[in-house]
């Protein structure tokens, strides 16, 4: 899952730096990211890295940077697929054109 999460990471700037995605206050930001920690802290024992790392869940931060970019998360052929099917890049095909086709200005639910 690096290779999604490296492509949509990437959209996910750009439609930053263009000014497609409107990112909440830093407090706010700040704050989300102290949420994350102390849940992190209080429920993971056995992950080295228990700050905002995302190396063993790809598919919620790939989730999250889709939904932000108005692009949906769910990417199977129907409810049975995306309750029991593993995710693999070639479900993400497509999703540059998806979010391009969303344009327009986007909030960003990080911390909300």
């Amino acid at each position: 899952m690096h290779i999604p999460a490296a492509e949509v990471g990437a959209l996910w700037i750009s439609a930053m730096i263009r000014g497609e995605l409107v990112l909440p206050p830093i407090e706010q930001m700040e704050a989300a990211i102290e949420h994350v920690r102390a849940w992190k802290r209080a429920h993971i024992n056995f992950e080295p890295s228990r700050s905002c790392a995302v190396s063993t869940r790809f598919q919620q931060y790939i989730d999250i940077l889709l939904a932000e970019l108005g692009v949906s998360p769910y990417r199977k052929p129907h409810l049975l697929a995306e309750l029991f099917s593993r995710y693999e890049a070639a479900d993400y095909a497509g999703i540059i054109d998806e979010s391009h086709a969303t344009g327009g200005r986007r909030s960003s639910s990080v911390g909300g």
